[in-house]
């Protein structure tokens, strides 16, 4: 017996037959379009798929709400049959399927009475995907977490709807998700976007602070390029000119202070260079000066005022200035 059994599995096989994932697969998507009587009214149909939704079918409501968007595509319960699609998708955690839906809704449907819902809509399936939660495919297959995609969705909300209050909040969550998957350029990216598109905006002085702080982070130390020293202590500047009365004031004019000193130290190690290894004590006079003009009170003020006493000893004595 278990020899014909293994033989009928082998030809089914060598015919083409579908594996067991493939007809489970078959089986939902069957499950999912059951026919529908489509001489029915298109709001029929969706108060039917909402029906579907509430009784735990979100399956057959997509089938309903599906047919109702390639049936009636001009009808007012389109654009509703889409969201509605969308919020079956979320319910089976099949995030990519109901971005897609709310996507056609939000291109397809620009004027439509539920835009501004749909829109939080898929700042809801963004969240959920920037805090781990993983797409099912076919809404039983777990995929892996991709927060990249939670970006590429908060990006399409800043686009869509650059005037709702979901704008500023998908920028300011996309510059989150740049720092934790360590791409500042992402979030360097979408805090300066907010900064120069809505300046007049409560984020707007959050984003000043944040964009700043990715800067001070990208610094790996006084010995390498300093121009993120010199971007953060730009954006901490501007930070305290434009927004003076923050409660941030004081924990931003702290990392000003850290961003010159190490903005210092680096100029001291250059001085250094051009003192030690190039014997040019002139050049090095001149970044030691520089020191003490911006950061007076730092530790290498100090350094640098006693190698520019050093150099005055230099050019005093009997063989003259050094070249």
């Amino acid at each position: 017996m278990k020899c014909v059994v293994l033989i009928a599995i082998g030809v089914s096989m060598f015919q083409g037959a579908p594996l067991p994932a493939m007809q489970a697969s078959k089986a939902i998507q069957n499950y999912e379009e059951q026919p529908v009587d489509i001489s029915v009214q298109p709001h029929e149909l969706l108060l039917n798929a909402r029906r579907m939704l509430e009784n735990g079918k979100p399956g057959k409501s997509i089938g309903v709400c599906k047919l109702i968007a390639r049936k009636f595509p001009q009808s007012n319960e389109a654009p509703l049959a889409l969201e509605m699609c969308g919020k079956s998708y979320m319910r089976q955690h099949q995030f990519q399927l109901a971005f897609k839906a709310l996507q056609g809704l939000l291109e397809k449907h620009p004027n439509c009475s539920n835009f501004e819902s749909a829109i939080v809509l898929e700042f809801e399936l963004a969240k959920r995907l920037a805090a781990g939660e993983r797409n099912y495919f076919w809404g039983k297959i777990p995929g892996l977490r991709d927060r990249e995609f939670a970006i590429r969705v908060f990006q399409h909300i800043a686009d869509n709807a650059p005037y709702s209050p979901q704008a500023t909040q998908a920028l300011l969550q996309i510059a989150d998700l740049g720092v934790k998957t360590k791409e500042p350029a992402v979030a360097v990216g979408a805090l300066e976007r907010l900064i120069d598109e809505y300046s007049d905006t409560g984020d707007a002085q959050r984003a000043y602070l944040l964009l700043a702080q990715i800067y001070s982070k990208i610094s790996k130390g006084p010995a390498y390029d300093q121009r993120a020293v010199e971007n953060a202590i730009n954006c901490f500047r501007e930070f305290l000119l434009l927004y003076g009365d923050s409660p941030f004031v004081e924990e931003a004019e702290q990392e000003l202070v850290e961003m010159k000193n190490l903005l210092a130290a680096s100029k001291l190690n250059i001085g250094d260079f051009y003192l030690q290894d190039r014997r040019s004590p002139n050049a090095a006079a001149i970044y030691y000066k520089d020191i003490l003009v911006s950061a007076p009170n730092s530790p290498a003020a100090l350094c640098a005022q006693t190698r520019l006493g050093a150099i005055r000893e230099m050019d005093s004595n009997e063989h003259g200035p050094a070249t």
